[in-house]
């Protein structure tokens, strides 16, 4: 397979940094792939400016600003962790059984619950007077392409934390030469872009599948592929970052450690890894039987 990069896909990839960095999100003409790219650029930053729920929630209807956020099966008028509870306004509460509700989340009850990458998240319990709408929408249908976001947002971070540990690694002295000329350091880094390019292989995968409007069934595999593939090797991408940046990567205003968190908080969201696991495993083996 060919992965290098062509021009029309430097552009695009300018074009979702843009996006990202003026908080837009492009328009519906554009392609999966460009929102993939303004996923990675999301999770490159690594910042509380959460593209990958905005984008959720223009999946599943969404036609207003960036203040929201989407919580997933609801246990009754509930939900826990939802990201960013404690300051979106508004909550998207979708079952996949394929009910979505529109809550007013300054009149419903909120609980922080801040976890790994998020401080903000929290539980939200909500009444039946909160709800301002209530619509079918096919649910299942686009947590494929949410599960494809993260996938892609992980791959941002890994990418971004590999960029600064080459930076680090070139720069930091050790015995008249500096870390990066370590025949050592350099397989690692070597290691690093090879799971990183996988990662985002995995990712444009889905996203062409999305694009050329494959089966559902199609879509669906690939898209756990992504995300499992991209959780995999961009959680070993940012742990090894960490330790090459050395005690500098645990300090509050760097940023090798929110890269580290932001991939580690996607390994649950949505579907988890060891789900992942058993329906890849289960797609596999069903076509032997």
């Amino acid at each position: 397979m060919n992965l290098d990069i062509t021009p029309e896909q430097n552009t695009l990839a300018s074009h979702a940094s843009e996006a990202f960095r003026t908080g837009t999100i492009p328009p519906s003409s554009s392609s999966f792939t460009e929102l993939c790219m303004v996923a990675r650029e999301s999770g490159r930053a690594a910042s509380e400016l959460r593209f990958v729920g905005f984008a959720f929630a223009r999946l599943l209807g969404w036609r207003g600003g960036p203040d929201i956020t989407v919580a997933l099966d609801p246990d009754g008028h509930s939900c826990d962790h939802v990201p960013l509870a404690m300051t979106a306004s508004t909550a998207l509460v979708a079952a996949r059984h394929g009910t979505v509700f529109t809550v007013d989340l300054q009149a419903a009850h909120r609980i922080a619950q801040p976890t790994l990458d998020d401080p903000q998240a929290g539980r939200i319990e909500f009444e039946t007077a909160h709800i301002i709408d209530e619509r079918a929408h096919d649910v299942a249908g686009v947590i494929p392409h949410a599960m494809t976001l993260v996938a892609a947002e992980c791959v941002g971070a890994a990418e971004a934390s590999l960029d600064a540990s080459i930076a680090r690694v070139s720069s930091r002295p050790i015995r008249g030469s500096v870390l990066g000329d370590q025949q050592v350091v350099r397989h690692r880094c070597s290691d690093m872009k090879i799971g990183v390019t996988q990662a985002w292989d995995a990712v444009l995968d889905a996203a062409a599948h999305i694009d050329r409007r494959g089966s559902a069934q199609e879509i669906r595999l690939a898209a756990a592929r992504a995300k499992l593939i991209a959780v995999q090797r961009c959680l070993a991408t940012t742990t090894e970052a960490l330790r090459l940046a050395g005690g500098i990567g645990i300090l509050e205003d760097e940023s090798w450690h929110k890269w580290l968190r932001r991939v580690k908080a996607a390994e649950p969201l949505i579907i988890s890894s060891r789900d992942l696991r058993s329906e890849i495993a289960g797609a596999s083996l069903s076509r032997f039987r």
